[in-house]
């Protein structure tokens, strides 16, 4: 072909790209485009102009104790169309606010159940006053020595001078500044709350979770799941240390063998080593190896109980319970490895195994992955092995980056499940509890986190005011999606559209599961 016949095509050509690349410039330039922000009753509040892909802000409305702003949305109607600030603007955009009301509903008989079982509610927030003779030690494992006094509107539960001990707890959130705490009674049947005695709890701080609200409605809707025999109850607390305003914290049950917690009808003295067993999926172990814990497959488990030091285990036999453990998650892994459901059926409970799914997955659990911790599982004498209890839920519902509320996570990060999401029974036995919990179960759910945020705000207000940094903060600590949030009611609103839309999003994926 002749140059001037390649000339004639490509000049057109060129000249096209050229004007194209004009037009795109000058709009990217020079045209704005309008994000329209509208009140409740449908007027104009305001109206920025934006260049294209440059971000904007929004205004913080007005929150009372009785109506809660918890940020603006895209379409006014639907509650899970949260709009981040973070967000680039790539046309004109029309935002609504919403606002969060306390409930007049009539509640049928099945949420007044649900209500009178796992939402404990007093009033008023209670009050942990604590005294101790030192303060807890970030470097120092050991417990500070003191009293515990709750005080309760209603005076029903107050504890008045409890002897106890106390020592900041969590792997990560040990360094925090606002510190999380394990509280261990002197007496062994300590009744907190009306539960049965025990002595161990732990006082859970959610500095990394700015709603104070997840790791409440993760343990709340665990309690509504048959497959777990042991949820932890959790109960919202103000907390005064050493006569210092610490903030709203959570007061929780631990995960421990006991008959108030993982009953293991414990055996101490079998003769094949099967005692019943409690242990941590982990990583970094410290210790001594099938002493503190043991390692099967590559992965790491720390063993919570038996200790080789706790009453009634023979330390001379501990070898043999070690070796029982170990061999019993062996074959647990070679089942799976084979895809033979039988075997698995064999060793294993499968309600625990769907239900322990379908907990990580709705709350989209960073820590439930092959290589975090506060992945317990379980075993009685004589029994098969059960996941949980499900623990530590402050990094979810879309507190990290990660595809927003779409897309299976757990199934695909966690080794066990990656290989029982191979195998069709599983997969029917999901789909069916997942629809079931859909429509029967996660309405109350989301009606009873609605009801706690009325319940904590007061409090929530003072610990912001204790911790004003977190919400002012765009720090490398929180994810990008959550900078940019600066009031706890649209910390909620993001939390809360993220819960629907993922709720919706593997209801649909399960029809196909």
């Amino acid at each position: 072909m002749k140059k001037s016949k390649i000339f004639k095509i490509v000049t057109p050509i060129l000249t096209l790209l050229v004007t194209v690349g004009i037009l795109c410039g000058y709009i990217f330039i020079f045209h704005m485009f309008r994000v329209s922000f509208y009140n409740e009753d449908g007027s104009l509040f305001l109206e920025k102009k934006v260049k294209p892909f440059q971000t904007t802000t929004g205004e913080i409305l007005p929150s009372t104790e009785d109506k809660i702003f918890i940020g603006w949305f895209t379409d006014g109607k639907d509650d899970r169309t949260f709009f981040h600030f973070t967000e680039s603007v790539k046309g004109n955009m029309k935002l609504y606010p919403k606002f969060l009301e306390p409930t007049d509903r009539d509640f049928s008989e099945e949420e007044s159940l649900f209500r009178a079982q796992y939402v404990t509610m007093f009033g008023e927030v209670p009050t942990v006053r604590i005294t101790t003779e030192s303060s807890p030690d970030i470097e120092k494992p050991e417990y500070a020595f003191g009293v515990f006094s709750l005080d309760c509107t209603d005076g029903a539960f107050n504890m008045d001078a409890v002897a106890m001990q106390m020592r900041l707890r969590g792997n990560f959130s040990r360094y925090l500044p606002k510190g999380s705490y394990k509280v261990k009674f002197d007496k062994k049947n300590t009744s907190v709350f009306g539960n049965s005695g025990n002595k161990n709890w732990a006082l859970v701080a959610n500095y990394l979770d700015r709603t104070l609200l997840r790791n409440y409605v993760t343990y709340l809707t665990a309690q509504t799941l048959d497959g777990f025999d042991f949820a932890p109850k959790t109960y919202f607390v103000d907390l005064i240390l050493n006569g210092e305003k610490k903030g709203l914290y959570l007061l929780m049950e631990t995960v421990e063998a006991s008959p108030a917690r993982v009953d293991l009808e414990e055996q101490p003295t079998a003769a094949n080593g099967d005692t019943g067993f409690i242990l941590e999926q982990t990583w970094g172990a410290a210790g001594a190896e099938d002493i503190d814990y043991i390692v099967v497959g590559g992965i790491q488990y720390e063993i919570n109980y038996p200790k080789i030091d706790d009453d009634g285990i023979d330390p001379n036999r501990y070898g043999i319970i070690v070796a029982y453990m170990k061999d019993y998650v062996r074959r647990v892994n070679l089942a799976l490895d084979a895809k033979d459901y039988g075997a698995f059926l064999d060793l294993c409970d499968e309600d625990s195994f769907v239900d322990f799914l379908l907990i990580q997955e709705l709350s989209k659990n960073i820590d439930a992955d092959a290589s975090s911790r506060s992945v317990y599982f379980y075993k009685k004498p004589n029994d098969k092995l059960h996941m949980g209890p499900v623990w530590d839920f402050d990094q979810t519902y879309g507190t990290y980056e990660g595809g927003g509320p779409y897309g299976y996570f757990v199934r695909a990060r966690h080794l066990w499940f990656k290989k029982l999401t191979a195998i069709s029974e599983f997969c029917a036995a999901y789909r069916t509890r997942y629809i079931w919990f859909y429509k029967e179960v996660f309405p109350y759910v989301l009606n009873a986190l609605d009801d706690a945020v009325f319940y904590i705000y007061p409090s929530v207000q003072s610990n912001f005011e204790r911790w004003p940094e977190l919400l002012n903060t765009n720090s490398e600590m929180f994810h990008s999606q959550l900078h940019d949030i600066h009031s706890f009611g649209e910390h909620y609103g993001f939390m809360r559209s993220f819960l629907i839309a993922r709720a919706d999003w593997l209801y649909r994926a399960a029809l196909e599961f």
